[in-house]
């Protein structure tokens, strides 16, 4: 019961990083347009219009394989914990800056945009301390 409740948790966390990642390219030059406005990545803004997706991709795909599904929860922490350090940021000093996430997501105040955020810090957490059990059937 517990694996698949792991493993539910993972295909949900697999789904939120690969819709945040096309859901951005979809809508590319409008999220880079986004990133432009916003005063701490403006001379940055096109590297992490690219890398931001890129990044969520390589998660996504890490998740997948039972090999590399540490990496990728561990990855996710990361890139949720930057996230939501960016959120805080941007909340506390912009509160009236928009969310430059695409999709659903960009729809989210900046509070229930930190608690989504906090749910999948936790989410990652887990399956970053599962216990990476590999079967020779699986490769």
């Amino acid at each position: 019961m517990k694996e698949f409740f792991l493993d539910a948790l993972n295909l949900i966390t697999i789904a939120m990083w690969g819709y945040a990642a096309f859901s951005k390219l979809y809508v590319f030059n409008n999220f880079r347009f986004q990133l432009l406005g916003h005063p701490m990545l403006l001379s940055h803004a096109t590297f992490f219009a690219g890398l931001v997706p890129i990044l969520e991709i390589v998660i996504a795909c890490l998740l997948i394989f039972p090999i590399t599904r540490k990496a990728g929860a561990l990855a996710s922490l990361s890139l949720l914990i930057l996230f939501t350090m960016y959120i805080l940021y941007m909340f506390g000093f912009y509160p009236h800056q928009p969310c430059s996430c695409g999709g659903i997501i960009s729809r989210l105040s900046w509070s229930q945009h930190i608690l989504f955020n906090m749910l999948f810090i936790f989410i990652s957490f887990l399956l970053s301390v599962r216990k990476n059990r590999i079967y020779a059937k699986e490769f």
